[in-house]
């Protein structure tokens, strides 16, 4: 059981770098290319930016490893699409 312990201790350590970017506009966001109405730009924000964006919006699980290198991982193979 110590060994467990301790392992997971030891994962806390790796922290990969944030995905969050708050202050850049990007030219290639979907909702600046196109027009759309507001409540469509709203359901993007809210579904799909905190993985296919530079804003992700972490929640208190996201910093526990393993959760957090599976997030990551997530995000990194969302933006690639």
């Amino acid at each position: 059981m110590a060994i467990v312990l301790f392992f997971f201790i030891a994962i806390q350590l790796y922290q990969p770098a944030l995905n969050v970017d708050k202050g850049q506009v990007y030219t290639t966001d979907f909702t600046q290319a196109y027009k759309m109405p507001v409540e469509v730009k709203a359901m993007l924000q809210t579904s799909c930016y905190d993985c296919h964006s530079n804003n992700t919006n972490y929640v208190w699980y996201d910093y526990v490893q393993p959760m957090r290198a599976l997030v990551e991982n997530h995000i990194k193979n969302a933006k690639e699409v």
